[in-house]
């Protein structure tokens, strides 16, 4: 019986708290809008946040922020994002008021989902 108290003492005593930190990002931290629609980690480890003002990406200290610019056909056909997705290829869609596309993170442009015509 002492043998067995002393081996769940020392159980108890190998068991650490975990201290978890919560950290929150707002527009003061350069969150381009309060509210999020969706987040997903990409293969290089950037974290994408879909909001109602754009994309934003966060390497874990700044964020990049993605919004529709006029003069630039390859920028966000639209700052409302409803909805962002990683495929299994690692490639990012969102679903914008204007429709669907495909984001290349490495040229930064997006590509406009075309459905196949049906019969």
């Amino acid at each position: 019986m002492i043998i067995l108290c002393i081996i769940c003492e020392t159980i108890a005593y190998a068991q650490q708290s975990y201290n978890r930190k919560i950290l929150k990002y707002s527009s003061k931290d350069g969150l381009s809008y309060a509210f999020v629609t969706g987040i997903v980690q990409d293969d290089n480890g950037f974290i994408w946040f879909a909001t109602e003002d754009g994309l934003n990406r966060f390497d874990g200290i700044n964020f990049k922020v993605f919004k529709h610019n006029a003069s630039n056909p390859n920028s966000l056909p639209s700052n409302y994002l409803d909805f962002i997705y990683k495929d299994v290829e690692g490639d990012i869609w969102l679903s914008t008021r204007q429709g669907i596309y495909r984001f290349d993170t490495n040229t930064e442009k997006y590509i406009r989902f075309k459905q196949a015509a049906t019969i």
